[in-house]
């Protein structure tokens, strides 16, 4: 009984990885190419402009869960941008996006380490340097969902602002 109810745990967890794994997809979300836009995002609530911006537009789920490393040689993001920080609303142009949905982030790399920093005690593994995602999404325990911070880019422009804040502070709901 003991073996089987291993064997039972084993394939629930092979099962609950595998899910997980077709979570994401490497492939545009737009299937056809939309007109040439301009997609202003303004960030919001800079705390300070040490180190730098880094802002992802993404328009796949794969490059959307992997843009914690800049500098790492599997990084990819449809548009990326390094900005220097300005308190308290940093903005940045990216010009001829083509009309469609895109998932926008940003990290205040205030280390300028290229990638978002965690925390290791007491709270193991949380974000400790500010981000933010379109529509001001956020999950508890990881990344929000791709789907829900997805915008509409439309032609000629779409102007959007992303508030920026710790997860700690986004917890608490600051």
């Amino acid at each position: 009984m003991k073996v089987q109810h291993c064997t039972v745990m084993a394939v629930l967890l092979s099962l609950f990885l595998l899910a997980g794994c077709a979570t994401t997809n490497s492939a545009s979300i737009n299937h056809e190419v939309g007109a040439p836009s301009r997609l202003i995002v303004h960030f919001d609530n800079m705390q300070n402009s040490d180190g730098q911006l880094l802002v992802f537009v993404h328009d796949n789920s794969s490059t959307y869960y992997s843009d914690d490393d800049t500098n790492g040689k599997d990084f990819s993001a449809f548009r990326f941008e390094k900005v220097k920080p300005v308190v308290p609303v940093t903005t940045v142009v990216f010009e001829d996006v083509p009309a469609g949905r895109y998932a926008v982030g940003a990290v205040h790399d205030e280390d300028s380490d290229g990638g978002l920093d965690r925390m290791w005690f007491p709270f193991t593994g949380m974000p400790s340097e500010s981000y933010g995602i379109s529509n001001d999404v956020y999950s508890y325990f990881s990344k929000a969902p791709f789907e829900k911070g997805l915008i509409e880019v439309r032609s000629p422009e779409t102007e959007i602002t992303i508030n920026m804040s710790t997860h700690l502070k986004k917890l608490m709901g600051r």
